[in-house]
């Protein structure tokens, strides 16, 4: 799409009479309540009460559709490059699992929930962001105070008078183009009926650099009763991709970013990813006034990862099979308490000997979260879980925190967690018949973590605030890959990080300067432990400047802004291993050189239609030639990417 055309389109919405707006009205989110019909009287219609889930206690909402319809993401991790406190590790091309350290949490020590439901590689333990339906988050929260990052996500769900369909269109001049549609209706006043689907593709110009993603869904919601709600859903997720496993390179510092000079690690690799959700959910609610407070959910996860090079494959399958309960309960005053319980079954479907030498296991977990108000300012807040697999491995952690807001100048916080962690099916049973890939350890046990953070805020009734927080954590008998590529468990580090920022936040102009910091610390002469010891000093400085407000008279709404990335240090990131789809947070890599990123961004609403453009990368070829997040992996070159979202509701 050209630019003129695309400046036609805007010249012919922005034309439109002033009165499409007056009064201003959203699209509708959750749901668009029935009309009445003065001929109603004669018919029996039964009114249905759309419903909403009880907030997670503990979690706090990070992103809501109203906030994502604004935003042009790839992924959450691209969300997460923007956040205060967070240092990703992004490998260049999407569909790729990107990760990022958050407050300290190592990629491997990240979990995401769909509800009550773990969406994490049962293999790998990872979470993959790609397999998150962000275009289709009603709600993201996350819980950062334990001894692993959560983040939990609902969907949207509809009750419309119409039917309602939206398409969201992105791309690039270069070959990178998203497209995603859904179509929802009422069947009959209970029935509710939703199916989408999203494609993307990217290439870069650096070879082995392909990526084509598909991602569809359906749902159905129906009302049983006031106080009984039944959803059905299928999730698929299908990725197929180049790995480069990065570029030859001698020095990091002097990469000339040529697209077509560089040369891939690996000329013929490539990996494949299908992966299946089924769930089938029944929500209660003790009255159609309340939220839902209970909720059952069976669960069927069908997975499936290919690599194949010329030197290496590997291939597993594996089928999950469970049930989720979750119960939220206030049993005495302010106390608030939600229960969940989880069990589930995986198998491997795939042959012995192409991955995965274990044939299949039992997981059970249970997890506590509390939250009680005391006088008029303080709050406390606990969490507890315990988790069980069933080849004799057991863990959990404990934990609490406090908010107390001393007056509206100040606001201080803090936590203590502890706990531990079993090591994965991937690190105990992997097998390679390639001699030099990594291989499982069966001997290993537990890690070992305690976790300490605290905070403060400044201002936190006004517009201009300042917030600062610092965490520290200590994981003993760490499982890394060591030299001899095999998981080892030896001594202890520590993972300090803080982060500080501080803006103004009005109803128009929004301006934020933020700090985010990270080091490791081991005195443990392993060599692995070392290597993490030195792997150097991460700090990113990050800038923005956003105004949103009506023009033409109140015809459109528009947000516009820069925000703009500083890292002067070179550090060591940590490490990708595609044959197995797995994060080690050390490297035997060279550190990546500093850099700096300045992107402009501008998106408008016109009638039903958001327009979304962003100017990336724009100070490559001018202060640098490029830059890289990920040790090899050149980011992507100076581009603009322009999207679309049209609400039609037919």
């Amino acid at each position: 799409m050209g630019m003129m055309t695309i400046t036609w389109i805007i010249l012919t919405f922005l034309a439109a009479p002033a009165d499409t707006l007056d009064p201003p009205q959203d699209p509708p989110d959750e749901v668009e309540q029935a009309e009445e019909d003065p001929e109603a009287d004669e018919e029996d219609v039964e009114e249905v009460e759309p419903y909403s889930i009880t907030p997670e206690t503990g979690f706090n909402e990070v992103l809501n559709d109203s906030l994502l319809r604004w935003e042009m993401l790839q992924n959450p991790t691209e969300w997460h490059f923007r956040q205060p406190g967070r240092i990703t590790y992004r490998l260049g091309l999407i569909g790729r699992n990107d990760a990022a350290l958050v407050e300290g949490h190592d990629p491997r020590h990240q979990r995401s929930f769909w509800g009550p439901v773990s969406v994490n590689d049962r293999v790998t333990g990872m979470m993959n962001p790609n397999r998150l339906p962000h275009y289709r988050f009603l709600s993201f929260k996350e819980h950062t105070r334990g001894i692993r990052y959560d983040n939990r996500f609902e969907m949207r769900r509809f009750y419309v008078t119409r039917p309602l369909t939206q398409v969201t269109l992105e791309q690039t001049g270069d070959e990178y183009r998203s497209v995603e549609g859904f179509l929802t209706q009422n069947i009959s006043q209970k029935l509710n009926l939703e199916a989408g689907y999203w494609g993307k593709l990217e290439e870069s110009g650096y070879p082995q650099n392909f990526m084509l993603g598909r991602k569809a869904w359906g749902s159905a919601n129906y009302h049983l009763n006031d106080r009984y709600i039944l959803r059905g859903m299928i999730l698929y997720n299908g990725l197929q991709m180049d790995e480069p496993g990065g570029y030859l390179m001698d020095d990091m510092f002097t990469f000339p970013f040529q697209p077509f000079n560089a040369t891939a690690i690996w000329n013929n690799a490539r990996s494949s990813v299908r992966h299946t959700t089924y769930k089938a959910s029944m929500y209660h609610r003790p009255d159609v006034d309340s939220q839902v407070n209970a909720q059952v959910t069976g669960y069927r996860h069908r997975n499936r990862r290919f690599f194949y090079s010329s030197t290496d494959s590997t291939l597993y399958r594996v089928h999950t099979n469970g049930i989720a309960a979750r119960y939220h309960t206030r049993p005495v005053g302010d106390l608030e308490v939600d229960l969940e319980a989880t069990g589930e079954y995986s198998g491997r479907v795939s042959d012995p000997g192409e991955g995965l030498i274990k044939r299949g296991w039992y997981d059970a977990e249970a997890r506590i979260r509390w939250a009680l108000p005391l006088l008029s300012r303080l709050r406390l807040d606990g969490w507890g879980e315990w988790a069980w697999r069933s080849d004799d491995q057991l863990a959990g952690q404990v934990g609490a925190g406090i908010e107390l807001p001393l007056s509206r100048f100040i606001a201080l916080d803090g936590a203590v967690s502890f706990g531990e962690v079993m090591p994965t099916p991937q690190q105990m049973y992997w097998y390679n018949e390639n001699e030099d890939a990594v291989q499982g350890n069966p001997g290993l046990s537990n890690e070992e973590h305690r976790r300490a953070e605290s905070g403060v805020i400044l201002f936190p009734e006004f517009r201009f605030r300042m917030k600062g927080n610092a965490q520290v954590k200590q994981i003993r008998e760490p499982i890394l890959i060591n030299e001899d590529n095999e998981f080892q468990q030896t001594g202890y580090y520590e993972s300090w990080s803080g982060s500080g920022s501080m803006g103004y936040y009005g109803d128009h102009l929004t301006t934020e300067l933020s700090l985010t910091s990270q080091f490791y610390f081991s005195d443990t002469p392993d060599p692995v432990l070392q290597t993490l010891n030195d792997s150097g000093f991460r700090s990113w400085t990050r800038f923005s400047a956003h105004y949103q407000n009506y023009v033409f008279d109140r015809a459109a709404y528009f947000k516009g802004g820069v925000i703009s990335w500083f890292s002067p240090f070179a550090y060591q990131t940590g490490t990708y291993h595609p044959e197995m789809d797995y994060w080690d947070p050390h490297s035997f890599e060279q550190e990546i050189p500093p850099f700096v990123r300045l992107d402009v961004e501008l998106s408008a609403r016109v009638r039903n239609v958001i327009f979304r453009f962003r100017y990336e990368n724009v100070l490559d070829e001018i202060v640098q030639p490029g830059y890289f997040e990920q040790a090899l992996h050149p980011m992507n070159e100076r581009r603009l990417r322009f999207g679309l979202q049209w609400i039609l509701r037919n």
